[in-house]
């Protein structure tokens, strides 16, 4: 008695004697020999396929194919594929697949399934610095770097010395709007270039 490639005999019944089998066995092949035959015999036979499992963790702020968890059970020679969304603000740190990081990507597939898995994925704020400055030192704008997590919003004050004035403030090439020399950076999304003029 031969499994097919990715199958293992699950069952036997022999002369209505039944044994079963379980994966952690790994029958694939079985001799059944009778001696002396001086009557019928039966045999019936079940197969079942082998099974594999990919589990694994998923960090705060995402998840994978939807879930916060990962369990899935496989059969032999299959595909399985994970698709990691961040949460808003919040990108892919790593992901570890069999312990080995296979960087910070968005999507990984196991191709063949012929083994158990495991996968670890984590997650970081997204982080943008904003660098801002004046064409004179006559006038300050403060914070002039900072680093903030995206969707943050930054406050600024400038302070221009007594015998100038502002004419407008450039940032990441748009014109903002001062107030009584303040103005903020909301839902903060890239890096920022500021300029004071």
């Amino acid at each position: 008695i031969v499994a097919n490639q990715g199958w293992y005999i699950s069952q036997t019944v022999i002369d209505g004697v039944t044994t079963t089998y379980t994966q952690a066995d790994e029958l694939v092949t079985l001799t059944v020999s009778f001696n002396a035959i001086d009557s019928n015999h039966s045999v019936s036979v079940l197969f079942d396929q082998f099974m594999y499992n990919i589990t694994g963790t998923v960090g705060a702020n995402g998840t994978v194919n939807g879930e916060t968890t990962i369990n899935a059970s496989m059969p032999y020679g299959s595909n399985y594929s994970l698709t990691i969304t961040p949460a808003d603000n919040y990108q892919v740190a790593d992901v570890v697949i069999d312990g080995a990081s296979v960087g910070a990507v968005n999507f990984y597939e196991f191709i063949n399934i012929t083994d158990n898995h495991t996968v670890d994925v984590t997650f970081e704020a997204t982080m943008f610095t904003l660098t801002a400055t004046s064409n004179v030192a006559a006038c300050t704008i403060t914070p002039a770097t900072t680093t903030v997590q995206a969707g943050s919003n930054v406050n600024y004050t400038l302070t221009v010395a007594n015998g100038y004035h502002l004419e407008n403030v450039i940032a990441n090439g748009q014109e903002v709007v001062v107030t009584n020399n303040a103005f903020t950076i909301s839902d903060v999304q890239s890096d920022y270039i500021i300029f004071a003029n």
